[in-house]
C-alpha cells in the first residue's frame, strides 16, 4: 500500500499539504485584501518590512505568502 500523506515539519503526517487550494495561484481578492491590510499598517506607522512580514503570515494562499516573503526579502537585501 502506498502512503500518500505528507509529512509535516514536526514529523507527524498531515493531509493539509494535499489540499489543492495550497497550490492555486492567488486570486485578485487575496491581492486586494493583502494590499489593503498592508496600506493600513504602513499608514499607522508600522515599518514597511514589518507590514510585509505580517501580511505574509496572514494571507490564506501559500503562493501569495511566497510572493510577500520574496518582496520582503528583496527589500531587506536593499534591492529597489
Amino acid at each position: 500500500m502506498l502512503d500518500v500523506r505528507a509529512k509535516s515539519s514536526h514529523g507527524a503526517f498531515s493531509l493539509a499539504s494535499l489540499n489543492p487550494t495550497r497550490h492555486l495561484p492567488p486570486r485578485s481578492i487575496h491581492v486586494e485584501v493583502s494590499l489593503s491590510q498592508w496600506a493600513v499598517m504602513v499608514r499607522s506607522g508600522v515599518t514597511l518590512l514589518s507590514a510585509l512580514r505580517t501580511v505574509n503570515r496572514q494571507t490564506p494562499r501559500p503562493r501569495m505568502a511566497a510572493v510577500w516573503a520574496h518582496v520582503a526579502d528583496r527589500i531587506q537585501e536593499g534591492a529597489s
